[in-house]
């Protein structure tokens, strides 16, 4: 829940969507959008993966994004 009291809300994934690939690490994923482009890597420090859109995280092979 949000500080305004409305429920956040989780981003559909989209058809090719990054959320959808398997990923071996963070690192991968920031490489990826690197050359890509698609999204603007703002921080990483290796258990986060901050862009312009969303917060990624890896556990157990499982990506996911706030």
């Amino acid at each position: 829940m949000r500080e305004d009291g409305k429920v956040k809300r989780k981003t559909r994934s989209r058809k090719g969507d990054v959320i959808d690939q398997t990923w071996d690490s963070l690192t991968s994923l920031k490489k990826h959008f690197e050359n890509t482009g698609q999204e603007r890597v703002k921080e990483f420090d290796g258990y986060s993966l901050t862009t312009s859109k969303h917060v990624y995280t890896l556990y157990d092979g499982q990506l996911f994004r706030d």
